[in-house]
């Protein structure tokens, strides 16, 4: 058996690294095409035009985006067989292993900041790194806290899954990040997976705190069930829980002073 998954795990290497390299030659062949560039903030993409507009990010554009994280943890919690909350060891291999692969993603992000530091980066490009790390920090804190609880008090499986799921996506989110030279649409297929996991594990944890069961016992791990439960689970965390009761009032107040003048 452990012969099988150093296997499963070198070729999961290997694979994930050619990806990798044919992600970003594909990038860089659109940055050597010397696109039309335009003046936009720090970090974000100076690309005029992209294959969905002319602009890096467009809200109109993100239900796509929205369903695929939601389809992305609805597969994972699918393919998972209910084990019930951590009782044993042998139940803890699972999160340990996304946790580990959760870090290594981190440290590829350290990595390729300082590739841009000793490179000789601009300052587009050390801000494109910085938001790399940043956010994998900023998104980190609440998916390794919720994943370990949700093994803990609900489904050690179904929070494995969904942390590597998690896991994978966020690896990828310097390559995405970086595709365009900055930040745009090409972000959500990384954050929209991750936020979906996030605010599903929330969602089965406020289940367990209130009623002691597990959700997932309760409803199944079924496909069908779990793609609206996770869209519904995202949007109130994105509309409800970022906003209220202070996050709103507080970004108001910011812009009340701060806001630069529209053009």
């Amino acid at each position: 058996e452990m012969s099988m998954q150093a296997l499963y795990l070198g070729a999961g290497i290997v694979a994930g690294s050619l990806a990798a390299y044919l992600v970003s030659r594909q990038g860089m062949k659109i940055a050597a095409s010397k696109p039309e560039m335009v003046e936009r903030p720090l970090g974000v993409s100076q690309v005029a035009k992209f294959p969905w507009g002319a602009q890096p990010l467009m809200m109109e554009l993100l239900p796509p985006y929205i369903l695929f994280g939601g389809a992305a943890v609805a597969a994972s919690i699918a393919i998972s067989t209910p084990s019930g909350p951590l009782n044993s060891l042998e139940l803890a291999r699972g999160p340990v292993l996304a946790t580990l692969l959760w870090i290594w993603g981190y440290y590829n992000h350290i990595g390729s900041q300082i590739k841009v530091m000793v490179g000789g980066g601009n300052q587009q490009a050390s801000k494109v790194s910085e938001r790399v790390l940043y956010n994998t920090m900023e998104q980190g804190i609440p998916f390794l806290a919720l994943m370990w609880m949700t093994a803990a008090c609900v489904d050690a499986s179904i929070a494995t899954s969904c942390g590597l799921m998690y896991g994978g996506a966020r690896m990828c989110y310097g390559l995405a990040y970086s595709y365009y030279g900055g930040f745009s649409m090409a972000c959500e297929l990384v954050t929209m997976p991750n936020y979906s996991a996030i605010h599903t594990f929330a969602a089965a944890l406020v289940f367990f705190g209130l009623t002691g069961k597990s959700v997932f016992e309760q409803l199944g791990t079924s496909f069908l069930v779990w793609l609206p439960l996770s869209l519904v689970a995202n949007a109130i965390g994105i509309m409800v829980v970022w906003e209220y009761p202070t996050g709103k009032a507080a970004g108001e107040l910011n812009m009340a002073y701060n806001s630069q003048p529209k053009k």
